[in-house]
């Protein structure tokens, strides 16, 4: 089964013009170790809830995620998992 390298193109960007300008901005500029810190405390307060203790680990995308998972667990080859609504077909390589 042959799969071309990137086999979907975006279709939709779902942000506006201000937004994506902003992200660039905050990606080109010099932020302080304290800044980091800062952000990354807020963003642990947002995931990290009462209700949801677990860490979180923000990926690129599903897939990175999904190979992270798999690499982690270290199943036995040939093991058959279970995977739901999956529409990526190359997922299923992972």
């Amino acid at each position: 089964m042959s799969f071309p390298s990137q086999p979907y193109s975006a279709i939709i960007i779902d942000s506006s013009y201000s937004q994506l300008c902003f992200a660039t901005c905050q990606c080109l500029i010099y932020h302080s170790s304290k800044a980091r810190e800062d952000y990354e405390n807020t963003l642990k307060q947002l995931w990290n809830t009462p209700s949801n203790p677990n860490p979180d680990i923000p990926c690129l995308c599903v897939q990175t995620g999904l190979d992270l998972y798999m690499r982690v667990k270290n199943f036995p080859t040939g093991s058959e998992v279970i995977m739901a609504a999956v529409n990526i077909p190359v997922s299923i390589l992972l």
